[in-house]
């Protein structure tokens, strides 16, 4: 991800529609994961970022963030957090089992994930058994456009190669939808328009405060319909698999 991504990120991260509606997504899983181990679990973020989601994983445990990037953990550091390491998913410095539960958001299509199914197998291997993984990735590699430049996506994926790379890592999946679908056609549409565009923009770029607004309560709606169905279409790829004992 280009360095300035990083201070785009930390300063939309906390009220930019499309963090804010997936970290309220995140929460209630995290909630739900966190009552069953019926005490204060331990949690990782693998792929931490500029330590939003960390922060709300902090809310019910012990939370880890590990991330490749010093200019990440540094922006993580100003949020209070101190639970960071700097590390690739490739090969995590933590003990077998260490983890109730493992989140893992917008991480494993980078560049620098070389290997996504090794990367899935470390996360297996530090998860412990009845364990949750928590992972989002991009969807379909038609909608690959300038912003995928600049965070240096790798992949683009569809729910059936996630969901392949899951279980060959030796993850039972529970839960699969893809996700931002009732704004896929808006989010399609701009992706394509702006294939043209010369210079590569991020699409973190936060609107007025009321279409802010009116975007998050359209996530909220999409959130309350993932609660009782999966969807079958959208720019991204929900997943949630657990570790089954041996």
């Amino acid at each position: 991800m280009r360095t300035d991504e990083y201070r785009r990120m930390y300063e939309a991260e906390d009220s930019f529609w499309w963090y804010a509606g997936l970290r309220a997504l995140l929460r209630r899983v995290i909630a739900k994961s966190a009552a069953s181990h019926g005490r204060a679990p331990r949690l990782l973020d693998a792929g931490c970022g500029t330590g939003a989601n960390l922060a709300m994983l902090e809310e019910f445990g012990e939370g880890i963030g590990v991330d490749l990037s010093s200019t990440a953990l540094e922006f993580s550091k100003r949020r209070g957090l101190t639970g960071l390491v700097r590390s690739s998913l490739l090969n995590l410095p933590f003990a077998s089992g260490s983890f109730d539960a493992i989140l893992s958001i917008d991480v494993l299509y980078h560049l620098w994930v070389a290997d996504d199914s090794t990367a899935l197998a470390e996360l297996a291997r530090v998860l412990k058994p009845r364990g949750t993984l928590i992972l989002q990735v991009a969807a379909f590699e038609f909608l690959r456009g300038s912003h995928d430049t600049v965070v240096f996506t790798r992949k683009r994926y569809t729910r059936r190669e996630v969901r392949n790379r899951v279980e060959a890592a030796g993850l039972k999946v529970q839960r699969i939808t893809y996700r931002n679908s009732l704004l896929f056609p808006f989010v399609a549409a701009a992706r394509l328009l702006r294939r043209k565009e010369e210079t590569a923009a991020s699409d973190v770029q936060m609107p007025g405060r009321f279409i802010n607004s009116v975007l998050c309560g359209v996530l909220a709606i999409e959130n309350a319909i993932l609660s009782i169905m999966s969807l079958p279409v959208g720019s991204s790829v929900f997943c949630m698999a657990t570790k089954e004992p041996q």
